[in-house]
């Protein structure tokens, strides 16, 4: 997994360090991949514990799939079990809120989120579901600063507004030089997204030959799936 690990250290050095390629430093004590353009750290803390309630707001299929996703991830990371909720709640205190809409500090960018934490409640916003996504990732990172199963998660009072620096952040797999598993390749594009790249450049064919089956054209296999080495 070196090359997944390399693809992260440039996502923490290039991807989301904002416009004035500034890191802040309010994050110096969190590892954040990559850094968010603006974080501000406050008094107080977070306490998410087992069975906390994740609230969707507005229940769109999008959105509750990316909460399902993260309460999943979050199960199998930290141990915590989260009630996924597509109505809104009376009391939202002591809870994760997923919001699709349009916070008056994001950027334009389809990929922008903010993110505020504060003693009641845990909030992701953003204006389009990649923003949304992003934001969960930086929220699971949050989760995840010491590893292990536990019953409850002590997260810093914060709030991060964030947005990519370059819209074209891509990685490259080579399968026409070498073989990789389905499951390998599932599994590099899940660690692709975590360090919030976007693009997966495939490699699939090259002199070497033709690397995937497409069934309406056989022949690209039938002929192209290898060469005879020169001699």
């Amino acid at each position: 997994m070196r090359i997944v690990a390399l693809f992260i250290l440039i996502a923490a050095l290039c991807g989301c360090a904002g416009s004035s390629g500034r890191k802040p430093a309010a994050s110096a004590s969190l590892s954040l991949i990559p850094l968010p353009a603006q974080m501000e750290r406050a008094d107080g803390r977070f306490v998410l514990r087992d069975g906390a309630p994740l609230v969707v707001d507005g229940g769109d299929a999008e959105t509750v799939r990316i909460a399902r996703e993260f309460a999943d991830m979050l199960a199998r990371t930290r141990g915590l079990h989260l009630d996924v909720l597509t109505t809104a709640v009376h009391d939202a205190r002591a809870a994760i809120i997923f919001s699709l809409d349009a916070p008056a500090s994001s950027a334009a960018s389809p990929e922008a989120y903010e993110l505020t934490i504060d003693s009641h409640q845990i909030r992701v916003s953003a204006r389009a579901p990649r923003g949304l996504f992003y934001g969960t990732v930086t929220l699971w990172q949050l989760l995840t600063q010491e590893g292990g199963k536990t019953a409850s998660i002590e997260v810093p009072a914060l709030r991060i507004i964030d947005a990519p620096r370059f819209a074209w952040r891509g990685a490259m797999l080579d399968s026409a030089r070498h073989f990789q598993s389905p499951d390998f390749i599932k599994h590099f594009i899940d660690q692709l997204a975590l360090a919030k790249l976007n693009i997966f450049h495939w490699h699939l064919t090259d002199d070497q030959g033709w690397r995937i089956e497409i069934k309406k054209y056989p022949r690209l296999t039938e002929v192209g799936a290898w060469r005879k080495p020169a001699g």
